[in-house]
């Protein structure tokens, strides 16, 4: 009975949209990431770019060699988000958390009115010098779900 009721238990969460994690990764660049929504990679036009995205969200990884980066951004991954996001022209932003699975990593969040109404958008910055190279990440939240987007944040991680 407890063995049926275990794997009841189990078939559940693992069943449920909410509770359903998808992995996905750049072996090249050495950088994943879950989400709770299957995203499928998409050719970006650009060498450094990796994306992966669906009907919900999008999540660029832009490779940037450090020597091209500003300073305030290597020293900093946290004033680098900032500096990221305002350069995008991203609007209403504000402050994140540092990465939970990455030190060297930040996140801020705000709105992109460029090609839309102001849907959400997370901006990651991780400096990565074992590898001279920095991650500037963006999440758009097409959906508006902007918790979505700092989960996905929240669950970057290196691959060594």
């Amino acid at each position: 009975m407890q063995r049926l009721l275990l794997f009841s238990l189990v078939w559940i969460v693992t069943t449920i949209p909410g509770f359903s994690q998808f992995q996905q990764s750049d072996q090249q660049y050495k950088i994943g990431f879950e989400s709770t929504t299957k995203m499928r990679p998409y050719d970006t036009g650009d060498p450094t770019v990796i994306g992966f995205e669906n009907t919900y969200y999008a999540v660029d990884m832009e490779i940037v060699p450090l020597a091209e980066e500003s300073p305030t951004l290597v020293n900093s991954p946290k004033k680098g988000a900032f500096e990221v996001a305002e350069n995008m022209a991203i609007s209403q932003i504000q402050a994140g958390t540092f990465l939970p699975n990455i030190p060297q990593g930040y996140y801020v969040h705000g709105r992109d009115y460029e090609f839309s109404d102001g849907h959400p958008v997370v901006v990651v910055v991780i400096v990565r010098k074992t590898m001279d190279i920095a991650y500037e990440i963006t999440i758009d939240c097409y959906n508006g779900n902007i918790e979505e987007g700092m989960l996905i944040a929240e669950s970057l991680f290196l691959i060594e």
